[in-house]
């Protein structure tokens, strides 16, 4: 806005200049048109006098007036031509002045909407994060809520330890659950974590899988089930890890009795008899290759390794229907 008035001023002057210029060279042209007219004027003067010696030099005193007045307008212009060219640099200084101002309030200006910019996505971030906070805030417990729940999830433990049976009472037991623990607990904090939770119980499973065929590990969703229900959180402590491991092995006695009662009971006393049924039968009392102890033992073999597999599917599917679990889950 400040650069047109220059403009303007600068158009102007150019006009001026080049009006001068003109006059200088009207000036120039009467000045060569009155020496032109002295020069003739001298030569008349000299061919004149011969004839009369007694006239009188007006025409060169005219002449040299003409001159004279021609030289001063003539050096005036020049002085008004130069002061206009001076006018004219001046200008454009001013204008080259302008125009370095209007570029240093450009890039001012650029700056500003920089650092605006950046303030306005700063302000995004915040009202987001003050937004986040305010939902957090909104769904997160409250303090009487979450010592309602550390109490509940107390109370669900100490149920879980009276419930105990014989094998997650005994020593042993609890020695692998300390020792799974302490071999997923890396960072040494006292606390798991859902993935170390889940290997920590793949752990006990494995080491009790050497002992106790058919014994599955449980699904993830039901360890989760289980952490909320005597932790309260995603995080447990070393008591709330026994505590799961109890409640997901609480039906394991019955497992182990079967187990037993299958390998050095019913096969073996199926395969006895299957036996003594069969020497009987057929009279083979005069072998002298194969015994009845040869036969029971692998009557035996292919009994257990064929009805524990079935036994095992079938309390896993059946495990919830007998009489005492329905009453413990009546009671819980």
């Amino acid at each position: 806005a400040a650069a047109a008035p220059a403009e303007g001023a600068s158009g102007g002057d150019k006009e001026k200049e080049k009006a001068l210029r003109k006059q200088v060279m009207d000036l120039r042209r009467e000045l060569a048109k009155a020496k032109r007219d002295a020069r003739a004027a001298t030569r008349a003067a000299a061919s004149g006098s011969q004839d009369n010696e007694e006239a009188p030099p007006a025409p060169d005193a005219a002449v040299s007036a003409e001159l004279e007045r021609a030289n001063e307008e003539l050096e005036k212009a020049k002085a008004a031509a130069e002061a206009e060219r001076n006018k004219t640099r001046a200008a454009e200084q001013k204008l080259a002045g302008f125009e370095t101002r209007g570029k240093a309030a450009a890039k001012r200006a650029k700056d500003a909407q920089a650092l605006l910019d950046k303030a306005s996505e700063r302000e995004k971030i915040l009202v987001q994060q003050e937004d986040a906070a305010r939902a957090a805030a909104a769904t997160s417990p409250s303090a009487a809520e979450r010592h309602a729940e550390e109490a509940q999830c107390k109370a669900e433990r100490e149920k879980i330890h009276k419930k105990k049976n014989w094998i997650t009472r005994s020593k042993t037991f609890q020695k692998i659950v300390e020792g799974a623990y302490n071999a997923v607990d890396l960072d040494s904090n006292g606390r798991l974590s859902a993935i170390e939770i889940y290997a920590a119980v793949l752990l006990v499973y494995v080491k009790l899988a050497s002992q106790i065929k058919g014994l599955k590990p449980p699904k993830m969703a039901s360890i989760r089930l289980h952490v909320r229900q005597v932790s309260g959180s995603n995080l447990v402590d070393r008591e709330a890890f026994g505590a799961i491991m109890a409640l997901l092995l609480q039906d394991i006695a019955a497992r182990v009795a079967a187990h037993v009662l299958m390998v050095l009971v019913i096969v073996p006393l199926v395969a006895a008899r299957a036996t003594n049924y069969i020497w009987e039968t057929y009279d083979l009392h005069g072998m002298k290759y194969v015994s009845p102890a040869i036969c029971t033992q692998a009557f035996s073999l292919v009994g257990i390794s064929v009805a524990l597999p079935q036994m095992y599917a079938f309390i896993e599917h059946n495990i919830g229907k007998l009489p005492w679990v329905k009453r413990k889950a009546r009671t819980d």
